[in-house]
């Protein structure tokens, strides 16, 4: 070949050369645009696996009661996916737990722009919108997640919860009262009505639904303090007491000064006095500002006939509450136990301006007759004791003494017609 010929063959294969890769530079930009979506959509995947993981991470802490730690595990997965529905929603039940209602409107409103319409959604917009006060909002928000999963008690119930703040306890409990069987007499409906009840004032049928809930094994301390407090009321005292007892043991962080002295009221009624004034003492030790239980110590004093704890306790609520009758009452007792009668006496007429249906007032008269010989006045104070009160002993105990065997007429006793009947 010659010099010329070689020249020209190896400009050809320039030209070809030069030709191929022009050829081969758009196949090549193809490829790797290919691989460049692909690592792109790994990446989001990736994202999205990674979202998901902290999201579960958060739904535990959240149920843990950890719901700082929660948020911090949300925002990182929002982070990841902003459009995750389902992490909005969680983080806006965190929010609401940290009293940011604001950002829990905001995250629930976004979670409804990117969720199904779902039970969750609308009685976590249900919750937002009671915390801010909008409860016929939130009652149709949870009533709306009732028709979507009627299975969920908790839905049920802050319907009626809303609808009490609406003013309308009573179709709170007929809505109640008309699904408590559907649910399987689940103790919350009953406890729930309990406490509809006491706000209506049905004491009775609070009790009546409180035992239901007691009975059924559960031991809610609020609900056992409120049921003992009940029975307390409508003199069950052995039963109230055994409640409260448990309450003490189970829960000794929880108990409240009402427990503590509806304790010694049981046991004052049923007769373990000296106990009573053992549990009052350690009480105003504890707390000298409590005038109830000291006006307490004062009556078990009275009746263990304990003179010295009586005159403690009458320094006491005469210094925290001098113009309550209780301590002219207490202030009467002390001045009879001291010989001073007249004293006693005019205390006692004067506290008869302010209740006439005492029978504790009408027995301290009674006494101060007795102390002055009057037999038949003092006969016709304690008579009058036992029409206000029938189980009143101390009448009873006087009456039936053969002190008053030949008191026959009460000619020179008070009148007492005119005062109302007992009740």
């Amino acid at each position: 070949m010659s010099r010329d010929q070689s020249t020209i063959l190896n400009c050809l294969r320039q030209v070809v050369f030069v030709l191929a890769g022009a050829a081969l530079i758009p196949s090549l930009v193809g490829c790797t645009a290919t691989h460049a979506e692909r690592r792109v959509e790994a990446e989001q995947r990736w994202e999205g696996v990674r979202s998901r993981i902290k999201l579960q991470m958060a739904q535990q802490q959240y149920e843990q009661g950890m719901v700082d730690e929660a948020v911090t595990l949300i925002e990182e997965a929002l982070g990841w996916e902003p459009e995750n529905g389902d992490a909005h929603l969680l983080i806006a039940r965190c929010y609401l737990e940290q009293d940011k209602v604001a950002a829990a409107h905001r995250a629930v409103e976004l979670a409804a722009d990117l969720c199904e319409d779902t039970a969750e959604l609308s009685f976590v917009r249900g919750m937002v919108a009671e915390r801010m006060g909008q409860y016929d909002k939130a009652a149709l928000f949870y009533r709306h997640a009732r028709m979507i999963d009627d299975a969920v008690v908790e839905y049920l119930m802050s319907e009626a919860e809303c609808m009490v703040m609406l003013g309308k306890p009573y179709d709170a409990q007929a809505l109640l009262v008309s699904r408590v069987v559907d649910y399987g007499n689940d103790p919350g409906i009953h406890a729930l009505l309990g406490e509809i009840a006491l706000h209506v004032g049905n004491h009775a049928q609070a009790l009546e639904s409180f035992r239901i809930v007691l009975d059924s094994g559960s031991f809610d301390p609020v609900i056992a303090e409120e049921c003992a407090l009940l029975m307390a009321r409508f003199n069950h005292y052995g039963e109230a007491l055994a409640i409260l007892n448990r309450l003490v043991g189970q829960y000794p962080g929880l108990v409240s000064g009402s427990v503590e002295r509806t304790i010694a009221a049981c046991l004052i009624a049923l007769g373990r006095t000296e106990e009573a004034k053992g549990k009052l003492t350690v009480i105003t030790t504890k707390n000298p500002g409590d005038a109830e239980a000291w006006y307490m110590l004062a009556q078990a004093g009275i009746v263990t006939g304990d003179l010295p704890t009586v005159r403690r306790a009458l320094v006491a609520v005469s210094r925290l509450a001098p113009r309550r009758s209780e301590t002219t009452l207490i202030g009467a007792y002390v001045d009879l136990q001291l010989g001073r009668v007249k004293q006693a006496e005019r205390r006692l007429h004067h506290l008869l301006t302010e209740n006439e249906n005492d029978a504790f007032i009408y027995c301290l008269l009674g006494t101060a007759a007795e102390r002055e010989q009057e037999w038949e006045i003092a006969s016709k104070h304690y008579r009058r004791a036992l029409e206000i009160d029938e189980q009143c002993d101390w009448a009873r105990a006087a009456l039936s003494s053969t002190r008053f065997r030949n008191v026959k007429s009460h000619k020179n006793a008070p009148s007492y017609d005119n005062l109302p009947p007992r009740g």
